[in-house]
C-alpha cells in the first residue's frame, strides 16, 4: 500500500479538476450511480473536539475510500493545523488497500469547497455583486477561494466570531484576488445586499435570520455536517423559492434541515437534491435559494480517485 504525504496531494491536485469530480459525483449519486453509507461520528467534548467517519462508491470507479477527519482544539498548541484527517482507498474488485491519502484533512476541505463552488457555478446569477462569508476559518477559506474561481464579485464582506481572523482573510483575498474585501462588525451587516452567501462555521444556534436577508439571496451553507450544529434560523429555510439538500436523509439528522424538521416546517421529503439540479441546465429564478451541504462519503470517494489517477496509483478495470 502506497503511502501519501500532503505535499504530494497538494502538488498532483487542482481545485479545478477537484470541482469537476465533485459535480459529477452529486450527479452520480442522485441517479443511483453511488453507494453512501451512513456517517459515524465520535465527539470527544469540549475542549478536544470531534471527528467523523465516511465512505463511498461511484460504481463507475475501480476504487471506494473511508475517509476520517476531525477537528481538534489542541493541535494549534503543538503546531498542528486543527482538522486532521486521512483517507483509505482500496480496490473496488478485490478490497485490496491501495493508497493510504495522509492529507491532514485538506482533501475534505477542497472537495467540500469544490462543492460550494459547483451549486455557485449553476445556481448564482452571472454577475454577483455581493459575496458574504460568514466565517474565517480553514473552511470558510477554502470556500472563498472556489467560490472565486466561478464569479467575479465587487466585493467580499467577512465576518467571524474572532475578528483578528476576519481580517487575516480579508487581507489574504485582497492580495490573492486583488477585489475589494472588508471586514463587518456583525453577520447581519455581511448579508444585507448580498447576492451570494457562505456560512461556515462550527456554530450550534443560529447566526443569521430571515429578517437579515436580503429579497433574492443564494445561501449555501456548509457549517452543519452533524448532529446539532445550526447557522441558520430555520424559518430561512421555510421561506425560500428552492430548499436544496446534498442528501435528503443525511440532511435531515445532519444539516441545517434538522432543524426545520424539528420545527415542523419541513419534512425530509420537500427539498430538492442538488446532484438533480446539477444535471439539468443551470437555472437562476428570483428569491432564496438555500444549498444545505452537509458532505457526502461519494465526494471523497471522488477525491481520493482524482488523487490516484494524479498520482499513476488507480487501478485498471
Amino acid at each position: 500500500m502506497k503511502v501519501v504525504s500532503l505535499a504530494e496531494l497538494q502538488a498532483a491536485v487542482s481545485l479545478e479538476e477537484m470541482r469537476d469530480v465533485v459535480r459529477a459525483s452529486f450527479i452520480a449519486a442522485a441517479h443511483g450511480r453511488g453507494v453512501l453509507p451512513g456517517v459515524l461520528h465520535l465527539d470527544l467534548g469540549e475542549p478536544r473536539g470531534d471527528l467523523h467517519v465516511k465512505g463511498g462508491w461511484l460504481t463507475e470507479q475501480p476504487t471506494f475510500a473511508i475517509k476520517v477527519t476531525g477537528a481538534f482544539a489542541g493541535a494549534a498548541a503543538v503546531g498542528l493545523p486543527p482538522r486532521q484527517g486521512l483517507s483509505l482507498a482500496f480496490d473496488a474488485d478485490t478490497g485490496t488497500p491501495i493508497a493510504l491519502l495522509l492529507d491532514d484533512g485538506w482533501l475534505t476541505e477542497m472537495r467540500t469547497g469544490a462543492a460550494g463552488a459547483a451549486a455557485i457555478e449553476h445556481l448564482a446569477p452571472s454577475q454577483v455583486h455581493t459575496l458574504a462569508l460568514i466565517g474565517a476559518g480553514s473552511q470558510a477559506r477554502h470556500q472563498a477561494h472556489a467560490a472565486l474561481r466561478v464569479r467575479s464579485p465587487d466585493r467580499v464582506l467577512v465576518w467571524a466570531r474572532r475578528p483578528d481572523a476576519a481580517a487575516r482573510l480579508v487581507d489574504e483575498l485582497q492580495r490573492t484576488h486583488g477585489l475589494a474585501a472588508h471586514a463587518v462588525a456583525s453577520a447581519a451587516a455581511a448579508v444585507t445586499a448580498a447576492d451570494v452567501v457562505i456560512t461556515a462555521t462550527p456554530a450550534r444556534a443560529p447566526l443569521l435570520h430571515a429578517a437579515d436577508l436580503p429579497n433574492d439571496v443564494l445561501i449555501i451553507a456548509v457549517g452543519a455536517d452533524t448532529p446539532g450544529k445550526q447557522e441558520l434560523d430555520p424559518t430561512i429555510l421555510a421561506h425560500p423559492s428552492r430548499m436544496i439538500v446534498d442528501d435528503r436523509s443525511q440532511c435531515a439528522t445532519q444539516g441545517e434541515l434538522q432543524h426545520a424538521i424539528a420545527a415542523d416546517l419541513l419534512t425530509a421529503d420537500d427539498p430538492l437534491v442538488l446532484g438533480e439540479l446539477l444535471a439539468a441546465p443551470a437555472s437562476v429564478i428570483p428569491g432564496w435559494t438555500v444549498v444545505d451541504l452537509t458532505g457526502l462519503g461519494v465526494q471523497d470517494a471522488a477525491a481520493a480517485q482524482l488523487s490516484l489517477n494524479a498520482l499513476g496509483l488507480s487501478p485498471s478495470r
